[in-house]
């Protein structure tokens, strides 16, 4: 249920001639929004709906706000936000990419129509990044 609220929102920024997406919730003061990061002009979105746009922007970093992570942590009652995020998208939410499989398994899920699985990102594979220090 989590997952379904509309309260994520993202802000494309630049600094130091770096463009990144910075990704808050609405619904959390920001802690550590960069200079130049406009939330006002988001749109409320729920996860879903940020991860495409996310993906959409195709931009080489993404900074997450530590308060919404915080916030969602508590929500989420004892799971990590990047389990939580991985447990639905089937990627790291840092990278966009799918992990690496397990030590003793395949190398890809067998699909029901016989092809390999890419769990839902469509292939994507972005280079994406967490944290501040643009």
């Amino acid at each position: 249920m989590l997952a379904a609220r509309a309260f994520w929102g993202w802000s494309e920024v630049t600094e130091a001639g770096r463009r990144a997406v910075y990704v808050f919730r609405h619904d959390v003061p920001r802690d550590d929004a960069p200079e130049g990061a406009a939330p006002e002009e988001s749109p409320h979105v729920d996860l879903r709906g940020l991860r495409r746009a996310i993906v959409d922007l195709d931009l080489p970093d993404v900074r997450w706000d530590g308060a919404a992570l915080a916030e969602t942590e508590r929500e989420l009652a004892g799971i990590g936000f990047g389990r939580w995020w991985r447990d639905l998208f089937h990627e790291d939410f840092r990278t966009f990419t799918a992990p690496p499989p397990a030590r003793g398994s395949s190398s890809g899920r067998s699909s029901p129509s016989g092809g390999t699985a890419t769990g839902g990102t469509g292939g994507f594979s972005g280079g994406f990044s967490c944290g501040g220090g643009f």
